[in-house]
């Protein structure tokens, strides 16, 4: 199963466009439309009410739903659209909320964390209206991958400068398109 998470909010987004056309030929994806979901951050309570479940390893509790569908996924696709150096606010909610020790991620004797994700690889694809000279938001999200979850393929998508009066909007998306072409290609090997 893929684990397709949405982070798009405009109708039209450029950004959904080419996760459509990455995840076209796939038949198993399970969306998660972020904005529509209703997710908060941890607060007093809520950090309290999970660490509770964790210390009784009660993970089928509800609100751990969206940590077991990311534990159990194949392959992870991000669209999340370049906002603020980094990815709309959503998605850290999201990544607070199924980072759950014991379930996501755990540690050995020793100290040392294991990722307990079972995904082979996690798709971030992104658009920007200027060029992406820092990306703190991929930089993030292939951490968390690197360092707690256990996903060491992490591959990063992005058409740039679309909104840049000298560009081509149309010239990048098809050279993004091309782009994934090649690594659907490429995946389709093995």
């Amino acid at each position: 199963m893929i684990l397709f998470i949405d982070c798009t909010i405009r109708p039209n987004s450029r950004t959904l466009t080419l996760a459509q056309y990455y995840l076209k030929g796939y038949k198993d994806v399970c969306t998660l439309h972020l904005s529509t979901l209703n997710l908060h951050p941890l607060n007093e309570i809520s950090l309290s009410k999970r660490d509770q479940y964790v210390a009784v390893k009660q993970f089928e509790h509800p609100m751990f739903k969206y940590a077991q569908l990311f534990k159990k996924a194949d392959e992870i696709v991000i669209a999340a659209p370049y906002y603020d150096l980094s990815f709309p606010s959503s998605l850290k909610v999201f990544f607070e909320n199924v980072t759950v020790e014991g379930l996501t991620f755990g540690h050995k004797e020793t100290g040392e964390r294991i990722g307990m994700c079972q995904a082979r690889k996690l798709t971030y694809i992104t658009t920007s209206g200027s060029l992406i000279i820092k990306n703190h938001g991929y930089q993030y999200v292939k951490d968390l991958c690197d360092d707690l979850y256990g996903i060491s393929n992490t591959q990063f998508i992005s058409a740039e400068s679309l909104d840049s009066a000298d560009m081509n909007e149309k010239e990048i998306m098809e050279r993004t398109y091309g782009q994934i072409d090649q690594i659907l290609k490429k995946d389709s090997k093995y």
